[in-house]
């Protein structure tokens, strides 16, 4: 193999700014230790000299020539730095005034060699082909994840003055344009509690099993994206009335992204397809009539605009799902994530309870790094089947306590009509009362930023359609 002639990125002028910096002002050692490690300096002798200006820092001695000198003898330095080159790098710069410049070279350098470092890394084990690839990729997206989280420094620390004026800004883009504040669930007592799914929030959404939780998921997501398709739209308008085209903003529309563990992509578009009120048999047995395809073709129709996109994935760990998801957020502008549902993912620990505050914390650190709300499913534990009242409480949550704590709304789903009254069963029955026909709870039992409630909701089971209460009326 030819020798690799190509020089490694460093600049020894710019590292040897930064410690002659250090070594005139006290308060640049401050700076230099917040955005750049020992691994940062190329040259060896360099990283010791850092090393000793961090510690003496530190331990609150001052940084002069005698101290440094100390210091490296302590740490056994001494001999591969020499006090002549530490009286060279006290003269190297006149003054600390441009640290922050060469901290940036040095910080940049830096980041090129680990790019160099996790390259090489990957060439070789792909070569020995020791660890399957879709380890590699997910080990590869973790680590520069990692590296790229080294880009966000000190620099994003802003005054309360700049963030108050920034907020003030939102509240009056919102009241002019009379939004809520988060992307709208579509339901409006819902809506009024939470003021909308918000950016970095999660939310799980959680019931036993047959309460509804994934069309509510799904009544949600087509919400969401009708939302989306709306405020894109308006932006569109709005840009079209700038007469020069050069000074017109591209708009994006958002999407909702779906991913189902449990359900295929088409068992879930069949479910979307009893909108056109058509009975779920007559869409499995294709006994379908032809007012049933006219009824069909319109919601279909109707679909054509929605930016909504389901993934269905078997195994589906944290580690996939936030590459899948990175990309999506590049490609189709997903803005909420619905994950259906939160138990059937995937996650290497040492028992169930790990797995799940695995899982709920990286769904939480996900929507935290996207910058858009995450609606996770979940399910209930069965202790709840022993109660006589069956509605949900926070430690029904399975498994986990850590999903309520990870979790910024937790929405739970409780239809009444499914319950007998009997205290000594927990079997669900369809009970028949005209009073409680189709009625669902959603109660908030927790919200971070906002107030607690339950709203009442419909659910009309052939359309896999929940509608506000008071928009539905029995026949007579």
């Amino acid at each position: 193999m030819a020798q690799d002639l190509r020089s490694i990125p460093y600049s020894e002028e710019a590292e040897k700014a930064v410690l002659g910096a250090m070594l005139i002002d006290t308060n640049s050692i401050g700076t230099a230790i917040l955005k750049l490690t020992e691994a940062s300096f190329y040259i060896e002798k360099h990283r010791y000299i850092f090393t000793a200006l961090n510690k003496i820092y530190n331990s609150h001695q001052t940084a002069d020539f005698v101290s440094i000198i100390s210091q490296l003898e302590k740490d056994g330095h001494i001999d591969q730095v020499t006090r002549d080159y530490i009286v060279e790098l006290g003269n190297f710069v006149p003054s600390s005034a441009n640290i922050d410049y060469y901290i940036k070279i040095v910080h940049e350098k830096a980041l090129y060699r680990q790019l160099i470092n996790i390259g090489n890394e990957l060439i070789q084990k792909s070569y020995e082909q020791g660890t399957e690839a879709s380890e590699l990729i997910e080990s590869l997206d973790s680590t520069m994840i990692n590296l790229a989280n080294k880009l966000t420094d000190a620099n994003q620390l802003k005054s309360l003055y700049e963030i108050t004026i920034k907020l003030l800004d939102k509240y009056e883009q919102r009241k002019n344009s009379g939004l809520i504040a988060g992307v709208s669930s579509g339901f409006s007592d819902i809506d009024k509690l939470t003021n909308g799914w918000q950016n970095t929030d999660l939310i799980v959404v959680a019931g036993r099993p047959s309460m509804g939780k994934t069309a509510f998921a799904l009544n949600l997501g087509f919400n969401a994206a009708l939302d989306f398709l709306n405020i894109f739209n308006k932006q569109k308008k709005e840009q079209l009335k700038i007469e020069r085209e050069e000074e017109r903003v591209k708009v994006k529309k958002k999407a909702v992204v779906i991913f189902s563990l449990e359900m295929s992509q088409d068992q879930l578009a069949t479910r979307s397809l009893q909108a056109a009120k058509i009975d779920d048999d007559k869409l499995n047995k294709c006994t379908l009539t032809e007012a049933d395809f006219i009824r069909l073709t319109k919601v279909l129709g109707e679909y054509a605009e929605l930016p909504i996109f389901i993934q269905d994935e078997a195994n589906l760990s944290i580690e996939k799902l936030r590459i899948i998801a990175r990309k999506l957020k590049r490609e189709v502008s997903a803005g909420l994530l619905i994950i259906d549902y939160l138990q059937l993912m995937e996650a290497k620990a040492e028992s169930r309870v790990q797995e799940i505050s695995k899982i709920s914390r990286g769904l939480k650190l996900l929507a935290k790094e996207l910058d858009i709300p995450i609606i996770a499913l979940s399910q209930l534990s069965r202790a709840l089947e022993q109660r006589q009242n069956k509605r949900p409480i926070l430690s029904d949550l399975r498994d986990s306590g850590t999903i309520e704590q990870d979790a910024d709304t937790v929405l739970f789903l409780y239809r009444p009509e499914y319950y007998k009254s009997n205290d000594d069963s927990s079997e669900f029955v369809q009970s028949g009362s005209d009073d409680f026909e189709g009625k669902t709870e959603v109660i908030i039992a927790k919200q971070r930023n906002g107030p607690l409630g339950t709203v009442d909701l419909r659910f009309l089971p052939k359309q896999q359609k929940f509608n506000s209460i008071e928009y539905v009326h029995k026949p007579g």
